[in-house]
């Protein structure tokens, strides 16, 4: 796409920025938009703007047209997870939100590797050409699952619903800034630290990645077939683990245990977001619920891009070998917010 367009590596930055901002702004609106328009309104327009913005970045004559296409999908895409993570979270469906969240560890391990060997083999160009056939086939799934939706209720709030408030939101929103920048910190720069850190070849590279991706994946799993009832201490005692495999890490400088220790990063991270979007409406109550989804996951892609970006800056600075201690570090400040906040849960 660089070359097609002859930008520099760092034009990648105004695509991330492009990206990010779309989508805080599509998930922080989703609940307004849900309760006015309905769910089925709502999947269906971020299935269209995802799947347009998957033909513009494809047709795209232009790096400006890039960057519209790319916040045209990630906007779309924003909707889409919003208003589903709402639907499965107000259903208390834990298991299944665990699965959802298993499936984008898979997703995630596996994606760049089948994209790098489709756009090797034609053009880049094809593969957004697939992400809006892929948003086609949400959009006609979408009109077919809602067809039987019940109208938007305008609910009045009773007085046994909690309120909401801001000392409590706050914890809630970092907690997901801290936990959602692990994950996608650690399963960006494991590679890094592997090759360049321990000067491993390819393979172990991908070994390690691979392995914290897979753990979190079965991690997700498990914790999504506890059900409601164990989440709690899902969360909780995953943040610890992580913290275990933080420093293990930090302190171990040998490949192998560098694997072993990004398995059990990957282990105690993977419950973390969906135990903590599912446990959102016993913290806040179901009036004040998927309005907050929808900023917890705004705060995620937020997380996504800055600690991730600050371990990037801080490698800048002090070296490849700084990746264990940020990550260490970033484990300790999400496992210290885990358990704020659910100390606050259990208070209210």
């Amino acid at each position: 796409m660089r070359r097609a367009h002859h930008q520099p590596a760092s034009a990648l930055s105004v695509l991330l920025v492009c990206g990010t901002a779309a989508f805080f702004a599509s998930t922080s609106l989703s609940a307004p938009a849900a309760r006015r328009f309905g769910t089925r309104i709502l999947l269906m327009c971020g299935s269209v703007c995802a799947g347009l913005g998957g033909v513009v970045v494809a047709a795209s004559p232009s790096f400006v047209a890039v960057a519209v296409g790319v916040a045209m999908l990630s906007g779309g895409a924003g909707l889409v997870d919003a208003t589903v993570s709402s639907l499965v979270s107000m259903a208390g469906a834990a298991r299944l939100i665990g699965i959802m969240h298993g499936i984008y560890a898979v997703g995630a391990a596996g994606a760049p590797l089948v994209l790098a060997a489709w756009a090797s083999s034609s053009s880049w160009r094809v593969v957004y050409l697939a992400i809006a056939l892929t948003y086609a086939l949400l959009l006609t799934a979408w009109s077919r699952f809602a067809a039987a939706e019940r109208p938007p209720e305008r609910r009045r709030s009773s007085g046994a619903e909690p309120q909401l408030q801001l000392g409590r939101l706050a914890v809630a929103l970092a907690t997901f800034v801290a936990a959602s920048g692990l994950e996608i910190a650690a399963g960006a720069w494991a590679a890094v630290y592997l090759s360049d850190g321990l000067g491993q070849g390819p393979g172990t590279a991908s070994l390690g990645a691979l392995a914290f991706w897979a753990a979190l994946c079965v991690s997700r799993l498990l914790a999504g077939a506890g059900g409601i009832r164990q989440a709690r201490m899902w969360m909780v005692v995953g943040s610890f683990v992580a913290v275990a495999g933080g420093i293990a890490l930090w302190s171990l400088s040998t490949a192998p245990a560098a694997v072993v220790a990004l398995a059990v990063l990957g282990a105690g991270v993977g419950p973390q977001l969906p135990m903590l979007t599912v446990l959102t409406p016993h913290r806040v109550g179901r009036l004040a619920a998927a309005h907050v989804i929808g900023w917890q996951l705004a705060a995620a892609s937020v997380g996504s891009a800055l600690v991730a970006g600050g371990i990037g800056v801080w490698v800048h600075r002090s070296g490849v070998d700084a990746i264990p201690a940020a990550l260490a570090v970033t484990a300790v400040v999400t496992a210290a917010l885990v358990v704020a906040l659910d100390r606050q849960s259990a208070r209210a």
